[in-house]
């Protein structure tokens, strides 16, 4: 059975690494498994590529609303896969989170706030993920465990049990399309469906001291990679579908970061910053989508900013479908 799987993130690889997994049960042992999608780094970066890439758990609680529940969810079935698999590229950080606002610390994470003055606290554990070695690697390990076929390619059109791409054509029996934001231009998801972009800066930047570490201010990241000297502050995200950075946005996390320790007022120059655009698909009540649009041919996105956290159950829920489809199939 000839199974394809568009897209090269986060969605897409976790797709393929609970189908490897699955290799060993019967009705897995004959895929033949491709995946189609651009190179990591390319003029066609994905959002995953282009991401801050924090993971926390960030005061989620269960039972508030579905989405608290799966994101609850998400980010254990992540720290599972971080302990089975140890992957390169990630590392455990001591998050600190600062705020002047005591009722929102609050809201967020409950009394165990702490306060000196009017600055309030509150630190937990986080990981951070430089995303194109992580991604490289995990590429790299799926290939050891399973023979898949990568093809470098951009597919524009889905149809007839035939993707085709910029440099070929590639047929299926099933197709995971999670192409992210580039499904919006061949495939109607749902009506409020659509692409944010979200925007950060990154400087080349190293301290003498082996430790990376993560600062927020009222939900405003700032990240520092050791091991790859880099220093990432953001993001923003336009409320249009316009790709231009929100300047104004980003300099007023500067500022607040320069309030909180004047250090940052020369670290943080713009004018030395690589400014990076990631783009985030965004559905109904931000949920993810996992949605046939054709027989066959499942679409899987809408991760917004938690793409390298629920890209576990998702995957889970799509081959769930998957299955049943080949059941159907079988009748």
């Amino acid at each position: 059975m000839k199974v394809l799987v568009l897209g090269r993130g986060m969605a897409a690889l976790a797709i393929i690494e609970k189908l490897t997994a699955k290799r060993s049960l019967p009705s897995f042992k004959a895929l033949e498994i491709t995946c189609v999608g651009p190179e990591f780094i390319s003029p066609f970066d994905s959002c995953a590529v282009n991401s801050t890439a924090l993971v926390a758990l960030m005061g989620v609680e269960q039972g508030i609303s579905p989405l608290g529940d799966l994101l609850y969810e998400s980010y254990f079935d992540c720290l599972n896969f971080l302990r089975k698999k140890n992957p390169m590229g990630v590392c455990q950080v001591n998050r600190k989170h600062f705020s002047w606002d005591k009722e929102k610390m609050v809201r967020r994470f409950g009394e165990s706030i702490s306060q000196v003055r009017d600055l309030i606290t509150f630190e937990e554990k986080a990981h951070i993920f430089y995303p194109p070695v992580f991604l490289s690697w995990w590429q790299e390990s799926l290939t050891r465990f399973g023979n898949i076929r990568w093809c470098s390619d951009i597919v524009s059109a889905v149809e007839n049990g035939i993707a085709y791409g910029l440099k070929d054509s590639y047929e299926y029996d099933f197709c995971f399309d999670a192409r992210g934001s580039g499904i919006k231009d061949h495939c109607e998801i749902k009506e409020n469906f659509k692409v944010v972009p979200g925007h950060f800066l990154e400087w080349d930047y190293k301290e003498e001291n082996g430790n990376s570490w993560v600062m927020t201010i009222d939900g405003h990241n700032l990240i520092y990679h050791h091991h790859f000297s880099k220093l990432i502050l953001g993001g923003s995200s336009e409320k249009t579908e316009v790709r231009a950075p929100c300047l104004e946005d980003l300099k007023e996390q500067i500022s607040s970061f320069v309030k909180l320790d004047k250090k940052w007022s020369k670290i943080l120059d713009i004018r030395k910053a690589t400014i990076k655009t990631g783009l985030r698909t965004k559905a109904s009540k931000r949920m993810p989508f996992l949605k046939f649009q054709k027989k066959n041919h499942l679409l899987i996105g809408g991760f917004y900013k938690n793409g390298y956290t629920l890209c576990f159950p998702v995957a889970d829920m799509a081959i769930t479908k998957f299955k049943e489809s080949m059941a159907e199939e079988r009748m």
